[in-house]
């Protein structure tokens, strides 16, 4: 018996209806339509939630609070029917959006149904190059004599003992220089040029200190310099602004002149004003203090960071802060300005204004040198392998047993406490001796200490090893050449800036934690580059997998969670399990040729 669709409850309202529009390949336009009837039935049961019935409505109508609330409530229930519909309209067409949707509402209840404009961003639809036309370089990397000795050297290395220089002997780049270290935090330096009150004179305008400026962008405000109070603490100056303005705008007062204030990338700063209002403001609808970095025209704006400003509530100072690690590449400066929003109207309101800070690091506001226990004490500095997190090996070598060397430097990233970074230190090293390592000789008696009958069996295990290595390099070395293959044969697949930049948040860690083992700045351009990459195999590898019915099996699963270690997510193990998949099936289909290389260059490849 045929089976009938029931037919709709008249007194349903209608599911939202969407209809497609021109797309690209990175985004799909979509026009919404939400019944009036849907979102005043949601309207009507949400003010049954809080209370307030029909006729409590129709009686207290007038009232503006209840205004307002019948109004905050027609906005909510407008807006949660907006992201009901793009989530409806997803589900039906299996779009996975990448970010937020974008609306535009176009119009809307109680007089129209809701109809809306959505835009998202989607990863495009790709069809992947043919397997068969790839052409793979396989380097072929054997052991040489050379490299064996090398081997045989360092392993030298590791078993030589350390053994104390004569007095008198200074220290060398090689050498392990045994030390007694006394560290010590230097108070912050502040970058503000002129931090004081210097040049400020009372009057209308009267004058602001030195370096400071005011502007209102044009509003016709005016200043007063209503009082400089020197030796207060803090010393501040009162400011009055005032005037009439036709539009809501902003003021602000900055601290220094222009590109006065150079900032390294990946540097992190801490400003802060000392602010209290005084008396009670007209037209002022908030403050709040900026720390924004500049390009090398001290003009471009590349990022910002805002903070607002909170009064203490017992008419005292309060000291406001903002914060930020300024991660642009074309950083070269940085700009703190206090700024004032007001309102359109009269505007008129006075403060009290001073001790304006901006810190490289950690800003404690401490006076006077604080005692680092992390990196004092009995150290071994200089040699390889030396713990030295500070970077004072550098300046030390030339020390002889018993000397004192005074070394003031700023604390690099890749310490343990990323607050310190940029900060001043001064170090006081003492040596106590200067060591140097004494190899053993290459003979039968090495070989009998590593586990080897004689030298020649040494050398032979030495080969067997770098050989064993090079066959694990050369299949990291075959599947780079394969996936890179893959994506020049692709050509360019453009991706949406959302992809690249969630891509990019979710790598930044452990590209940055690489970085910094390198003893390198994270580049945020170069992640993105890589982020980009990624995300462009991710799409050739799926498309391959689709086309050519391909699953990752309960082996390459297994060999995947091996590959990537204890705690990986699901979903990482599966998309690891599935590109070594496809990257099999590429070197099945492939031109492969063999080239000899060097371990070095085989190495270089790998790891590319």
């Amino acid at each position: 018996m045929a089976q009938t669709r029931p037919e709709p409850d008249p007194m349903t309202p209608a599911p939202p209806r969407f209809l497609p529009l021109t797309a690209d390949r990175l985004r799909r336009r979509f026009i919404l339509v939400v019944s009036r009837d849907a979102v005043m039935e949601r309207r009507e049961a949400r003010l049954q939630e809080i209370g307030l019935t029909a006729v409590a409505r129709e009686a207290e109508r007038s009232r503006p609070a209840l205004a307002r609330i019948l109004d905050s409530t027609m906005a909510e229930c407008i807006e949660q029917a907006a992201r009901d519909a793009v989530a409806a309209m997803l589900r039906e067409t299996g779009l996975a959006s990448i970010g937020p949707a974008r609306i535009e509402t176009l119009s809307a209840p109680p007089e129209h149904d809701l109809v809306l404009r959505a835009e998202i961003a989607t990863l495009p639809e790709i069809s992947p190059p043919d397997p068969t036309g790839l052409r793979l370089e396989r380097l072929v990397a054997a052991p040489s004599a050379a490299e064996v000795e090398d081997e045989l050297h360092a392993l030298a290395r590791r078993r030589g003992a350390w053994q104390p220089l004569p007095p008198g002997a200074g220290a060398g780049a090689e050498d392990r220089l045994v030390c007694d270290v006394a560290a010590t935090l230097l108070p912050a330096r502040n970058a503000i040029p002129q931090p004081g009150i210097l040049g400020a004179r009372p009057g209308a305008p009267g004058r602001l200190p030195d370096e400071w400026t005011f502007g209102d962008n044009g509003a016709g405000l005016v200043t007063e310099v209503l009082a400089i109070e020197p030796a207060a603490n803090p010393p501040h100056i009162r400011l009055r602004v005032q005037g009439t303005t036709t539009q809501e705008g902003q003021s602000y007062v900055i601290f220094h002149l222009p590109g006065a204030i150079p900032a390294r990338p990946e540097s992190s700063w801490v400003g802060s004003v000392a602010l209290r209002p005084v008396g009670a403001p007209r037209g002022l609808r908030g403050s709040k203090l900026r720390l924004e970095s500049q390009d090398s025209s001290a003009e471009g704006r590349l990022r910002r960071k805002d903070a607002a400003l909170l009064a203490a509530g017992d008419g005292g100072f309060t000291r406001c802060y903002v914060s930020e690690t300024f991660a642009d590449a074309e950083t070269a400066f940085l700009r703190m300005p206090l700024l004032f929003d007001h309102a359109a109207g009269t505007v008129d309101f006075c403060c009290d204004i001073g001790a304006p800070r901006l810190v490289e690091g950690l800003d404690l506001g401490e006076q006077g040198p604080l005692p680092l226990p992390a990196l004092s004490g009995q150290a071994q500095l200089l040699g390889a392998g030396a713990a030295d997190p500070a970077g004072l090996s550098a300046h030390l070598q030339g020390m002889k047993a018993g000397e004192t060397r005074e070394v003031t430097l700023r604390l690099p990233g890749g310490m343990a406490d990323r607050a310190l970074t940029g900060r001043e230190a001064r170090f006081v090293v003492r040596a106590r001796a200067v060591l140097r390592r004494v190899l053993p000789p290459l003979d039968d008696a090495l070989a009998q200490a590593s586990g080897f009958a004689g030298l020649a069996a040494l050398r032979g295990g030495i080969e067997a090893r770098l050989a064993d290595r090079a066959t694990q390099l050369q299949r990291r070395q075959l599947r780079q050449a394969a996936l890179h293959a893959l994506l020049a044969e692709a050509g360019e697949i453009p991706l949406p800036e959302e992809a690249v930049a969630a891509e990019t948040a979710a790598i930044w860690a452990g590209f940055a934690a690489a970085a910094a083992a390198r003893g390198e700045a994270p580049d945020r351009v170069a992640a993105m580059a890589l982020a980009a990459q990624r995300l462009r195999i991710g799409l050739l590898v799926a498309a391959l997998a689709r086309r050519h019915g391909l699953a990752p099996d309960a082996v390459a699963l297994r060999a995947a969670a091996t590959a990537l270690g204890p705690g990986a997510a699901e979903a990482a193990v599966q998309a690891r399990a599935l590109e070594d998949t496809v990257v099999a099936f590429l070197l099945s289909r492939a031109q492969v040729t063999d080239r000899p290389a060097s371990l070095a260059e085989l190495m270089a490849a790998a790891e590319g």
